[in-house]
Protein backbone atom coordinates (compact mmCIF):
# COMPACT_ATOMS: atom_id res chain seq x y z
CA UNK A 1 0.00 0.00 0.00
CA UNK A 2 1.45 3.36 -0.96
CA UNK A 3 2.12 5.60 2.03
CA UNK A 4 2.12 9.37 2.10
CA UNK A 5 4.29 11.95 3.80
CA UNK A 6 2.45 14.26 6.12
CA UNK A 7 2.69 17.97 5.55
CA UNK A 8 4.88 19.25 8.43
CA UNK A 9 2.21 21.89 9.10
CA UNK A 10 -0.65 19.39 9.25
CA UNK A 11 -2.57 18.84 12.45
CA UNK A 12 -3.41 15.41 13.80
CA UNK A 13 -6.85 14.74 15.25
CA UNK A 14 -7.29 11.66 17.43
CA UNK A 15 -11.02 10.83 17.36
CA UNK A 16 -12.27 8.33 19.95
CA UNK A 17 -15.58 6.50 19.73
CA UNK A 18 -17.13 6.52 23.22
CA UNK A 19 -20.65 5.43 22.32
CA UNK A 20 -21.71 3.02 25.08
CA UNK A 21 -23.45 0.47 22.86
CA UNK A 22 -20.39 0.08 20.64
CA UNK A 23 -18.23 -1.11 23.54
CA UNK A 24 -17.44 -4.59 24.86
CA UNK A 25 -15.42 -6.17 27.66
CA UNK A 26 -14.74 -4.99 31.19
CA UNK A 27 -12.00 -3.11 33.03
CA UNK A 28 -8.51 -3.43 31.60
CA UNK A 29 -9.81 -5.97 29.07
CA UNK A 30 -12.33 -3.66 27.44
CA UNK A 31 -12.54 -1.83 24.15
CA UNK A 32 -12.64 1.44 26.10
CA UNK A 33 -9.34 0.73 27.85
CA UNK A 34 -7.67 -0.35 24.61
CA UNK A 35 -8.88 2.86 22.93
CA UNK A 36 -7.43 5.01 25.72
CA UNK A 37 -4.09 3.20 25.46
CA UNK A 38 -3.92 3.65 21.67
CA UNK A 39 -4.89 7.34 21.92
CA UNK A 40 -2.28 8.01 24.63
CA UNK A 41 0.45 6.30 22.61
CA UNK A 42 -0.36 8.28 19.47
CA UNK A 43 -0.52 11.57 21.38
CA UNK A 44 2.79 10.87 23.11
CA UNK A 45 4.59 10.05 19.90
CA UNK A 46 3.38 13.03 17.91
CA UNK A 47 3.73 15.54 20.76
CA UNK A 48 7.33 14.38 21.25
CA UNK A 49 7.92 14.96 17.56
CA UNK A 50 6.59 18.51 17.64
CA UNK A 51 3.37 17.81 15.75
CA UNK A 52 0.13 19.64 16.58
CA UNK A 53 -2.19 17.01 18.06
CA UNK A 54 -5.80 17.28 19.20
CA UNK A 55 -8.36 14.96 20.76
CA UNK A 56 -12.08 14.60 20.06
CA UNK A 57 -14.52 12.28 21.85
CA UNK A 58 -18.14 12.21 22.98
CA UNK A 59 -18.77 10.36 26.24
CA UNK A 60 -21.04 12.05 28.74
CA UNK A 61 -20.31 15.31 26.92
CA UNK A 62 -18.35 16.47 23.90
CA UNK A 63 -14.65 16.58 24.73
CA UNK A 64 -12.42 18.58 22.39
CA UNK A 65 -8.76 19.39 22.96
CA UNK A 66 -7.78 21.60 19.99
CA UNK A 67 -4.51 20.66 18.26
CA UNK A 68 -1.36 22.16 19.74
CA UNK A 69 2.30 21.23 19.94
CA UNK A 70 4.51 20.18 22.81
CA UNK A 71 4.52 17.97 25.87
CA UNK A 72 2.17 20.33 27.68
CA UNK A 73 -0.41 19.31 25.08
CA UNK A 74 0.32 15.67 25.82
CA UNK A 75 -0.45 16.32 29.49
CA UNK A 76 -3.73 18.01 28.54
CA UNK A 77 -4.69 15.03 26.37
CA UNK A 78 -3.81 12.60 29.17
CA UNK A 79 -5.97 14.58 31.58
CA UNK A 80 -8.88 14.32 29.14
CA UNK A 81 -8.29 10.62 28.61
CA UNK A 82 -8.31 10.06 32.37
CA UNK A 83 -11.78 11.57 32.68
CA UNK A 84 -13.59 10.30 29.57
CA UNK A 85 -15.88 7.29 29.84
CA UNK A 86 -17.54 5.23 27.14
CA UNK A 87 -21.04 6.13 28.32
CA UNK A 88 -22.13 8.24 25.37
CA UNK A 89 -25.24 7.93 23.26
CA UNK A 90 -23.75 9.79 20.28
CA UNK A 91 -22.53 7.47 17.55
CA UNK A 92 -19.18 7.89 15.83
CA UNK A 93 -21.00 8.76 12.59
CA UNK A 94 -22.94 11.52 14.36
CA UNK A 95 -19.76 12.88 15.93
CA UNK A 96 -17.95 12.95 12.59
CA UNK A 97 -20.95 14.52 10.84
CA UNK A 98 -21.26 17.27 13.46
CA UNK A 99 -17.58 18.03 14.00
CA UNK A 100 -16.06 16.95 10.69
CA UNK A 101 -15.99 20.52 9.45
CA UNK A 102 -12.82 20.89 11.54
CA UNK A 103 -10.99 18.52 9.19
CA UNK A 104 -9.49 19.79 5.95
CA UNK A 105 -6.53 19.34 3.65
CA UNK A 106 -4.09 20.12 6.49
CA UNK A 107 -5.57 17.47 8.78
CA UNK A 108 -4.80 13.85 9.51
CA UNK A 109 -7.68 12.09 11.27
CA UNK A 110 -6.96 8.97 13.32
CA UNK A 111 -10.21 7.28 14.37
CA UNK A 112 -10.16 4.76 17.23
CA UNK A 113 -13.31 2.65 17.46
CA UNK A 114 -14.86 -0.74 18.22
CA UNK A 115 -17.84 0.12 16.00
CA UNK A 116 -18.99 -2.57 13.58
CA UNK A 117 -21.23 -0.16 11.65
CA UNK A 118 -20.45 1.18 8.19
CA UNK A 119 -22.05 4.62 8.51
CA UNK A 120 -19.02 6.23 10.16
CA UNK A 121 -16.86 5.13 7.24
CA UNK A 122 -19.12 7.17 4.93
CA UNK A 123 -18.73 10.13 7.29
CA UNK A 124 -14.96 9.79 7.10
CA UNK A 125 -15.12 9.80 3.32
CA UNK A 126 -16.68 13.27 3.48
CA UNK A 127 -13.57 14.43 5.37
CA UNK A 128 -11.43 12.84 2.66
CA UNK A 129 -13.30 14.84 0.04
CA UNK A 130 -12.19 17.97 1.90
CA UNK A 131 -8.60 16.76 1.63
CA UNK A 132 -8.07 15.21 5.08
CA UNK A 133 -5.83 12.16 5.36
CA UNK A 134 -7.47 9.29 7.22
CA UNK A 135 -6.57 6.25 9.29
CA UNK A 136 -8.61 3.86 11.41
CA UNK A 137 -7.71 1.85 14.49
CA UNK A 138 -10.36 -0.84 14.89
CA UNK A 139 -10.72 -2.68 18.19
CA UNK A 140 -12.48 -5.94 17.37
CA UNK A 141 -15.40 -6.23 19.85
CA UNK A 142 -15.91 -9.89 18.99
CA UNK A 143 -12.68 -10.70 20.82
CA UNK A 144 -14.03 -8.92 23.92
CA UNK A 145 -17.14 -11.10 24.15
CA UNK A 146 -19.51 -9.19 21.86
CA UNK A 147 -21.65 -11.07 19.34
CA UNK A 148 -20.31 -8.96 16.52
CA UNK A 149 -16.93 -8.43 14.93
CA UNK A 150 -15.19 -5.81 12.85
CA UNK A 151 -15.23 -7.62 9.48
CA UNK A 152 -17.91 -5.42 7.90
CA UNK A 153 -16.15 -2.23 9.00
CA UNK A 154 -12.79 -3.58 7.78
CA UNK A 155 -14.34 -4.30 4.39
CA UNK A 156 -15.92 -0.84 4.16
CA UNK A 157 -12.60 0.80 5.07
CA UNK A 158 -10.78 -1.27 2.45
CA UNK A 159 -13.27 -0.22 -0.23
CA UNK A 160 -12.83 3.42 0.85
CA UNK A 161 -9.04 3.09 0.68
CA UNK A 162 -8.58 4.08 4.33
CA UNK A 163 -5.50 2.54 5.95
CA UNK A 164 -6.53 0.41 8.89
CA UNK A 165 -5.06 -1.45 11.85
CA UNK A 166 -7.07 -4.00 13.85
CA UNK A 167 -6.52 -4.68 17.56
CA UNK A 168 -7.85 -7.74 19.35
CA UNK A 169 -8.25 -8.68 23.01
CA UNK A 170 -5.06 -10.25 24.34
CA UNK A 171 -2.93 -8.43 21.78
CA UNK A 172 0.17 -7.27 23.62
CA UNK A 173 -0.37 -3.52 23.30
CA UNK A 174 3.15 -2.76 24.55
CA UNK A 175 4.44 -4.65 21.50
CA UNK A 176 1.77 -3.40 19.08
CA UNK A 177 2.25 0.19 20.20
CA UNK A 178 5.98 0.06 20.90
CA UNK A 179 7.61 1.78 23.85
CA UNK A 180 6.06 4.71 25.69
CA UNK A 181 8.21 7.06 23.63
CA UNK A 182 8.16 5.36 20.24
CA UNK A 183 5.11 3.54 18.87
CA UNK A 184 5.79 0.48 16.77
CA UNK A 185 6.55 1.12 13.11
CA UNK A 186 3.18 -0.15 11.81
CA UNK A 187 1.36 2.27 14.13
CA UNK A 188 3.40 5.24 12.93
CA UNK A 189 2.95 4.09 9.35
CA UNK A 190 -0.82 3.81 9.66
CA UNK A 191 -1.13 7.53 10.32
CA UNK A 192 1.34 8.36 7.59
CA UNK A 193 4.22 9.60 9.71
CA UNK A 194 6.67 7.78 7.51
CA UNK A 195 6.41 8.26 3.76
CA UNK A 196 7.39 5.10 1.93
CA UNK A 197 6.28 3.57 -1.36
Amino acid sequence: MKQFEMDPASEIWIVMDLEAKAQAGEGDESTEEYAVTIAASLANHFCRNGRPVGLMAFGRTLEIVPPERGMGQYVRILESLASVRATGDVSLAQLLNEEGKRFGRHSTVAVITPSTQEDWVLSLRVAAERGAKLSAFLIDPGTFGAERDSQVAVGALAVAGIRTSVFRRCDDLSVALGSSQQPAEPLIDIVGMEGRA
